[in-house]
């Protein structure tokens, strides 16, 4: 039972990598279609995204049409370090580079960097939701990590991807 996280990653990793490329986005849309049909998400002003990896869902858009309607929109920085996450504020998709591991992000500006206490919505990836919203990432924890930090009053969403058990 000590694998059964590794064996569960690889496992939805190589299901994911079936996942064509029309699948992924109409699954993008669908998502933003429901997200963007939440009062919550249109009450709020400061957003937490992800960038995504190739398998995940595409933020993209809806970064885009959070700051056409004038909302902050923060993603993920780890650094170099790879320790503790942060948040920093991105007026352009264009600001988004690979990390050392591959992971898209914003450079750490510290003038740029967004009190995760301010954040009202935060989209977070994973690979597997249980019915509960505890969240199975990619084995780093820097989401774990962030949000045991943190007060539990962020709004949560959880949008499956794929098949569902």
């Amino acid at each position: 039972m000590i694998n059964a996280k590794p064996e569960l990653r690889q496992h939805l990793r190589q299901t994911l990598q079936g996942v064509t490329i029309e699948q992924r986005q109409q699954w993008s849309q669908q998502v933003a279609r429901r997200l963007f049909d939440l009062p919550e998400v249109r009450k709020a002003n400061q957003f937490l995204l992800f960038a995504p990896l190739p398998e995940e869902i595409d933020t993209q858009p809806m970064f885009l049409q959070l700051r056409e309607m004038n909302k902050q929109v923060a993603f993920p920085f780890v650094g170099q370090q790879q320790v503790d996450m942060r948040c920093m504020w991105v007026k352009a998709w264009e600001e988004l580079v690979p990390n050392s591991i591959g992971f898209p992000e914003p450079p750490f500006n510290q003038e740029k960097e967004a009190a995760p206490e301010t954040l009202e919505i935060i989209l977070t990836p994973g690979l597997a939701f249980d019915r509960r919203g505890h969240r199975l990432g990619r084995g780093k924890g820097h989401f774990d990590r962030f949000f045991a930090s943190q007060a539990p009053k962020h709004f949560a969403l959880v949008f499956l991807f794929g098949a569902r058990g």
